[in-house]
């Protein structure tokens, strides 16, 4: 039985909120500002928001934000309801967030004048939506977050919320179809805080302090950093980089004392490339990687340059982290604290070692999602839920991923989500990712790009759309290859001939 006191226990709100909120004006956020005084925002001032406009129990709300005060103050609005917390990450466009806000039935949306830019021309073809709070302001049919904010009761929450009510909508985006909605429940932060404290060789100690470049609204962003920090009473940098630069975010580390980061291993490479640019290197305590293995010279230099010691984690959207690889940043990896894990055939039955399968962790875990938004039956049954990833397991216990799914992100991010990133630039008309099966995994997929009338195809736009995707996907698997084209066919399977065409085989990575 769960300790009354134990964040298990507690709702999200309780346990990453109200029981620091002790009027001792802890510190919970720190925001910088480059042209005034950090804002540090304490416990204490996260108010409540929603209730006089009628949200309330098992309501979606859809949090459409940067890192920043504004996107804690929603989540936790949302759960002392009774509500479901839907983060929405900032790098999708218009398709993307019609079909998230529409699947979802989000009944208010917490958003800035990016997102209600953005969202605004939905709203028609959005039934379910009525109430959206400006946190810039009111306008366009929109209310002011702050102004609301003020007007709202504060207390404790209107309702009782048990372990396993359902808490957080994540989207993980499909290969071969729609993205789906990973139901988790208030519970499941509990069942992630052991494997991130052994990601970070301990967690909290003294003088901890958290930041990620990640949208808060992906898997690892959110439960690998943000909600286990606030939970533990440690502070987290709200430093947003939708577009990672690496020579920033040494600075941001080293001004504002970072201890602990979550990182993508690309983006740890690009800070290596960058640091011996600056002249002021973060001491820090701790890394945890994630997608493809860092190997031992990335681990060396983090623990030689930084101080930190470098773990990697592999995980997915239905149960965030499930194997933690060495110190050394190699491939294989043991369950994490908790967690049991094991490789079964398609039947869902464990394999003897050394015989390659699905892996599979023990659904009894608090960790676990309880479901697919809409999709009952989608997740299967039985005592082992399958994670997707082809594996083997070795002699001892360890467990080895195949290349595409150690490679992975564990967020779930796939081609949609690359082509949501590139029809943000400027340069771009539509875009389709085309390539083998896996092959975003191994970094070998293709951008097929139909440009805007004023944009010159070529190597030097090939190049620009390149590091677009690096920086606007901060660090996650990109393709290597851009191609141009002058139309898309529209059937999906007309992408996959086009591909075909370009040596790249007859199925969409």
């Amino acid at each position: 039985m769960l300790n009354p006191g134990a964040p298990g226990a507690l709702s999200l709100a309780e346990a990453c909120c109200d029981r620091w909120a002790d009027g001792s004006g802890r510190l919970a956020l720190i925001r910088p500002r480059p042209d005034a005084p950090d804002e540090a925002v304490s416990f204490d001032a996260l108010p409540q928001v929603l209730q006089a406009h009628g949200i309330g129990r098992r309501d979606r709300v859809g949090i459409l934000l940067p890192q920043g005060p504004e996107a804690v103050v929603a989540l936790l609005a949302a759960w002392r309801l009774g509500a479901i917390a839907v983060p929405l990450a900032c790098m999708l466009d218009g398709p993307a967030l019609a079909f998230r806000l529409g699947h979802a039935g989000v009944a208010a949306l917490v958003t800035d004048d990016a997102g209600r830019a953005a969202t605004d021309a939905l709203r028609p073809g959005l039934p379910a939506l009525r109430l959206v709070l400006g946190t810039e302001g009111a306008g366009g049919g929109a209310l002011s977050f702050w102004a609301e904010a003020g007007r709202a009761p504060g207390g404790a929450p209107v309702c009782a919320i048990a372990p396993r009510d359902p808490a957080l909508i994540l989207f993980r985006a499909g290969t071969t179809g729609p993205a789906r909605g990973v139901l988790h429940a208030h519970r499941a932060l509990a069942g992630h805080l052991p494997g991130v404290a052994a990601q970070h060789g301990g967690f909290p100690l003294p003088g901890d302090r958290v930041w990620t470049p990640l949208d808060w609204a992906w898997r690892s962003a959110l439960f690998d950093a943000l909600l286990p920090a606030l939970c533990q009473g440690v502070p987290v940098l709200a430093a947003p980089m939708p577009r990672f630069d690496a020579a920033r975010a040494i600075d941001l580390m080293a001004r504002h004392g970072v201890r602990n980061v979550v990182l993508p291993t690309p983006a740890l490479r690009a800070l290596r490339d960058a640091s011996a640019l600056r002249p002021t290197a973060p001491r820090l305590r701790s890394v945890a990687t994630s997608g493809a293995p860092p190997g031992a010279a990335l681990a060396g230099w983090a623990a030689d340059q930084l101080g930190a010691t470098l773990r990697h984690g592999h995980g997915t959207a239905e149960c965030n982290l499930v194997l933690l690889g060495g110190t050394d940043g190699t491939a294989a990896g043991q369950a994490v604290p908790g967690q049991e894990v094991a490789v079964v055939d398609a039947d869902g039955t464990p394999l003897p070692d050394g015989q390659a399968g699905m892996l599979a962790v023990r659904r009894r875990h608090p960790a676990v999602f309880l479901g697919y938004w809409k999709d009952a039956a989608g997740a299967g049954q039985g005592p082992w839920l399958p994670t997707g990833d082809r594996a083997t397991r070795l002699a001892g216990g360890a467990i080895l991923l195949d290349a595409g799914a150690a490679a992975a992100s564990g967020d779930g991010m796939g081609p949609d989500d690359v082509e949501h990133c590139l029809r943000r630039h400027p340069a771009v008309a539509l875009a389709a990712v085309v390539g083998p099966p896996d092959a975003l995994g191994g970094e070998d997929a293709t951008a097929i790009i139909v440009p805007h009338g004023d944009a010159t195809p070529g190597p030097a736009l090939a190049e620009e759309l390149r590091d677009f995707m690096r920086l606007g996907m901060a660090g996650h698997r990109y393709p290597r290859r851009v191609a141009f084209a002058k139309a898309l066919p529209r059937a999906p399977e007309g992408r996959f001939a086009l591909g075909s065409a370009v040596g790249l085989g007859g199925q969409r990575c």
